[in-house]
């Protein structure tokens, strides 16, 4: 197709631009003055590009990190407001990169028309050190979205394309161009690269307490080779710690991918779009904290994941703190996900849970692995 002039305005442009850019992947939450670039989007979804409306923006952003690990190009657009909630998990890109390009399109409000307050993203833009592109009329749009992911590529980070309500709701004639194909989906296997809490060079790594549950269920993990593992935060994070050759255990060489609280739910996610098997790490706690939007975003979008929640009754790692006493297994059902409880030490269930999840393909599949914390156990016996 020969270049041709359209009538457009600003976010539509956006759109248009990462979709000539052969993204294979475009998320976002409804959030005005943000959500004409999806809109534009979710009419485009074919079998080499898929667009959602996720459940909120953080969930989004993550699951474009499952895409870039699989070196596929993904947008994920929001308002200023919705930026405030991806914060975290873009200081956790901080450290290490990503693979394929990566653009986070925000739309700010200056005069709070449809905002609560008056915020210029670009003050957390900076802070985090990405590039920022800010387009001044809406043929920029489309070109410096186009241009954002070259640069996400050659600089290994997210680019950030940052404008306003004024431009993005601008209507011009622009030029429009033929979409780029969209590359092979390959998970990027250099060691540590999607893990900023890797400990590989340091002299002493942390390992797992004597008789953790979580250890138990890693030595019984037996997983196919084409499967990546997508982590979370917690004790049970130590599989993706790494050796150093003084004191190595195959354990810390299990987990592939490592960013911030409730994330692997999410990576994992945007892995299954780009065909990448895998399961995702959660613990009773995290799951609680933000994992259970995770699965609801999966529930909703029809994303069948394997998701392990690693259920010791506590949160471990910062002292055997409480967690909600309400049931997981009932709330993951009344998500529709298939449940599997299984005790951690015992090998042969661990294992046939395992083989039934990956046989059972097309539904989400949660296995909680449940058993006590062994300090908090030891504690509450030194009680009595």
């Amino acid at each position: 197709m020969k270049s041709k002039n359209f009538l457009l305005f600003g976010n539509e442009a956006i759109a248009r631009g990462a979709y000539e850019a052969g993204i294979r992947l475009a998320t976002s939450y409804p959030g005005t003055p943000a959500s004409e670039i999806m809109n534009y989007l979710v009419k485009k979804k074919s079998d080499d590009f898929y667009a959602e409306w996720s459940s909120n923006e953080k969930i989004a952003l993550e699951i474009c990190f499952g895409a870039s690990t699989m070196n596929q190009r993904s947008m994920c657009s929001m308002k200023g407001n919705g930026f405030n909630l991806c914060v975290d998990s873009l200081m956790s890109v901080t450290k290490k990169g990503i693979k394929g390009g990566l653009v986070v399109a925000v739309i700010d409000d200056p005069d709070a028309r449809y905002s609560d307050v008056v915020q210029d993203t670009r003050q957390f833009m900076e802070t985090i050190g990405f590039p920022i592109l800010e387009p001044n009329n809406v043929q920029e749009c489309l070109d410096l979205t186009k241009k954002a992911f070259d640069m996400s590529e050659e600089k290994g980070v997210p680019v950030f394309i940052r404008t306003t309500n004024k431009i993005g709701h601008l209507y011009s004639p622009i030029e429009i161009n033929e979409r780029k194909s969209s590359r092979k989906p390959e998970f990027d296997k250099t060691p540590y690269k999607f893990n900023p809490y890797s400990k590989e060079k340091e002299e002493i790594i942390p390992y797992f307490c004597s008789g953790c549950p979580h250890e138990a269920f890693y030595k019984n993990l037996r997983l196919p080779q084409d499967f990546t593992v997508n982590g979370d935060i917690g004790c049970y994070e130590m599989a993706g710690f790494g050796n150093n050759t003084k004191d190595d255990k195959p354990i810390r060489e299990i987990i592939n991918t490592l960013f911030v609280m409730g994330s692997g739910i999410n990576v994992s996610q945007g892995q299954l779009i780009c065909g990448q098997k895998s399961i995702a790490l959660c613990g009773d706690s995290t799951f609680w904290h933000c994992g259970i939007n995770g699965l609801i975003n999966a529930a909703y979008n029809k994303h069948d994941i394997i998701l392990i929640i690693m259920d010791n009754s506590c949160v471990a790692m910062t002292g055997q703190h409480p967690v909600p006493k309400i049931s997981i297994e009932d709330t993951c059902k009344n998500l529709g996900c298939h449940v599997e409880i299984v005790n951690p030490y015992m090998k042969n269930r661990v294992q046939s849970a395992i083989a039934e999840a990956i046989k059972n393909k097309n539904r989400i599949n949660v296995i909680i692995s449940r058993a006590p914390c062994m300090l908090k156990k030891k504690r509450e016996l030194n009680k009595i």
